[in-house]
């Protein structure tokens, strides 16, 4: 873990060109007619980090479509500035490849930085439904406890983060390690985990800043203004040590969704679910995923 290929018998990858740049993407095959799944990754890592959660996935009925996105996993390293708007039109793309290739039922599953994507994808009138497991309103004060910075520092997030736009735009290809803003004991604690991310080599070890400042600036209106086109689902594990559930509620309370939203809470104390939890979190998944394509009929009230 994580296989250099899907050990799914359905398994294949397909090349579109999104942000200027090919970008490949991970197909678990189901059945024709079948609902399509865009499933996002995480911070640095790409689909096959997930397979076992995919594949399982996929055999409950699921097309799944995973997105590698540029400069990341199995997609070519070309670009070596990129900003979070860059990763939401391969987003974007892969919607379209979706729609195209498949058309019928389309939802977004993202975890981590993949939920903060989904979540600012979610205006797309032509999914049936968003799942983000983890996003942010960069807004709230409390976003900036996510990041790895001394307790004594939070009072003063918001003049850091103006040092590091400065600094993004003196030095936007500068690498910044994952550790240096996240804390790898919040995201992962399981050995194995932590081990299989740093030996694979389709995984990246940092980010230019310019990325970062624009994921800390990220334009998340959607999530507040109305405009979240379809059911919106936030899951959260109930014990993440990143992404405390507290914060999650609050970022739940502000979310408007006219077409409804669900706070689906996880019992489990890990942080990448699809990874390490994927027994608690695959079936409250897919019966999600079910109900959202298959809604029960309301009831007529009596004239």
């Amino acid at each position: 873990m994580p296989p250099a290929a899907s050990r799914y018998r359905a398994y294949d990858e397909v090349t579109i060109r999104s942000a200027g740049v090919p970008i490949v993407l991970s197909r678990y095959r189901s059945g024709e007619g079948d609902p399509v799944v865009i499933f996002l990754p995480g911070t640095m890592v790409h689909p096959l980090f997930y397979d076992d959660f995919l594949s399982r996935l996929a055999q409950k009925g699921f097309n799944v479509v995973a997105v590698h996105f540029l400069s990341h996993g199995k997609s070519p390293r070309i670009k070596k500035r990129f900003r979070f708007n860059d990763l939401l039109q391969n987003v974007r793309d892969a919607i379209d490849y979706c729609a195209l290739r498949y058309g019928g039922d389309l939802f977004l599953l993202g975890s981590s930085q993949g939920g903060i994507l989904a979540t600012a994808a979610a205006d797309d009138g032509r999914l049936r439904g968003v799942l983000a497991h983890d996003t942010i309103l960069p807004e709230l004060r409390a976003s900036a406890s996510l990041l790895n910075l001394p307790r004594w520092l939070l009072p003063f997030s918001d003049v850091l983060l103006k040092l590091v736009s400065l600094a993004a735009r003196l030095a936007p290809t500068l690498p910044v390690p994952l550790s240096r803003y996240l804390e790898i004991d919040r995201v992962t604690q399981n050995a194995e985990v932590a081990a299989a991310f740093m030996e694979d080599p389709l995984c990246r070890r940092e980010y230019p800043l310019a990325f970062l400042d624009s994921l800390f600036r990220a334009d998340m209106r959607v999530a507040t203004d109305s405009s979240l086109a379809v059911p919106y689902v936030l899951i959260a594990g109930r014990g993440d040590p990143l992404f405390p559930l507290a914060y999650l509620q609050e970022v739940y309370a502000k979310i408007v969704a006219p077409a409804g939203k669900e706070l689906m809470v996880i019992e489990s104390d890990c942080h990448i679910l699809f990874v390490e939890a994927v027994d608690a979190v695959l079936e409250p998944v897919a019966a999600k995923l079910r109900d959202l394509a298959h809604p029960a009929p309301q009831c007529r009230r009596a004239e």
